[in-house]
């Protein structure tokens, strides 16, 4: 494999590819998991050198291809790792880790504070989409994926380790309260077969019309109540995957039955009133990861909040979804009383025609970072 990979950048092999392609053997750039972070080895065992030393290969191969000259770094190909580590952190009891993490935390936190963070937010891409956050404004295009340029930016946060800027919970425990549900097959039909896609228009039952406003009333219309999260595997009550935490949590066991295609879920709560210097989202979980979960539509007080018409497609896993509050939409939560409905449907032809789905909604906030780092240590 090795062999035909280098030939296709060897002229002689290849003429016809002369000047155009470049091969860089970078399996001297290979660090073992002993000086690296993990051991994950199909990712490089998380090693940042490897992955600057093939990036620098890379770039100064492709400066050859553009006519010009770059000597190779003077280091690389080392045979042995350039330290000994005594004791793997893998074996030093919990107080000890710790410790070692807070000692790389404080030599590192200039490099992040004064250097990439402030970096980011200088950066022309950033600049306008952070002040835009900050504002709470709208975007042209929302998405249904909840991180933004403002997790970016958190993460520089993070990393420096400042954690009050992180999303928590916010409100009643919404994972753990009753909602009302009502489930059916809708008259505008799809194939069973059909692999996602299957968010559309359809007809509400009779009554239901206004499912969604806060003087609905759903015990009347024939709604029932039950505990999040919503869900099935196969008809079953069984969980999607493995996953247990936040944001998805799509392997927690399903405590109600989502027996139809399409489902209502609606819930009056009483919240503070949102605060200045916040920002606040409406999270949908069980369907964070790729070829999961259908589209869906957030309403508050019977008005359409946000609605994706897709799952998670490829390369999208990973993140919340959801629905941020921006400023257009701060007025319905004003303090006390507010309705929350939210519609999604099952997924269909995955693993054949066998249903699944997954359904728990929540409401978090984030305080506000200031995009000066200096402001923040004040």
């Amino acid at each position: 494999i090795l062999e035909a990979q280098m030939a296709v950048g060897d002229p002689k092999q290849h003429p016809e590819f002369a000047g155009q392609v470049k091969t860089v053997d970078t399996r001297g750039y290979w660090r073992q998991s002993d000086e690296s972070p993990t051991d994950t080895g199909y990712h490089y065992n998380h090693n940042a050198e490897t992955y600057m030393l093939t990036g620098d290969a890379l770039g100064r191969a492709m400066v050859e291809l553009q006519g010009g000259k770059a000597e190779p770094l003077p280091f690389g190909n080392r045979p042995e790792p350039a330290a000994k580590v005594k004791t793997p952190v893998a074996e030093l009891d919990e107080a000890a880790k710790a410790a070692a993490a807070k000692a790389a935390q404080k030599a590192i936190e200039p490099i992040i504070v004064d250097g990439m963070m402030q970096g980011y937010i200088a950066d022309p891409r950033n600049k306008e989409a952070l002040a835009a956050a900050i504002s709470g404004e709208k975007p042209a295009r929302a998405n249904q994926f909840l991180h933004d340029v403002m997790y970016g930016l958190n993460n520089y946060y993070t990393a420096a380790g400042v954690d009050e800027y992180n999303w928590h919970n916010f409100g009643p425990d919404l994972a753990n309260v009753k909602w009302d549900y009502y489930s059916f097959e809708p008259a505008e039909k799809m194939a069973k077969d059909k692999p996602g896609g299957r968010f559309r228009k359809v007809t509400y039952p009779a009554g239901m019309e206004n499912w969604a406003a806060a003087d609905f009333d759903a015990k009347k219309a024939g709604f029932k109540s039950g505990l999040p999260p919503f869900g099935q595997m196969g008809g079953e009550l069984k969980p999607l995957r493995g996953c247990q935490g936040s944001p998805c949590g799509c392997g927690v066991v399903p405590r109600t039955l989502w027996d139809k295609e399409v489902i209502l879920i609606r819930k009056t709560i009483d919240i503070p009133a949102l605060k200045e210097g916040h920002r606040y989202r409406i999270v949908i979980g069980g369907s964070n990861h790729v070829n999961t979960g259908e589209g869906y539509a957030v309403y508050v007080n019977g008005k359409l909040l946000f609605e994706s018409a897709s799952g998670v497609p490829n390369r999208q896993g990973g993140q919340p979804r959801g629905a941020h509050i921006y400023s257009d939409f701060r007025g319905e939560f004003k303090g006390g009383k507010v309705t929350i409905g939210v519609k999604s449907f099952l997924r269909y032809g995955v693993n054949g025609p066998a249903p699944q789905g997954h359904l728990t909604v929540w409401l978090e906030e984030q305080k506000l970072p200031p995009l000066d780092y200096a402001e923040m240590v004040k």
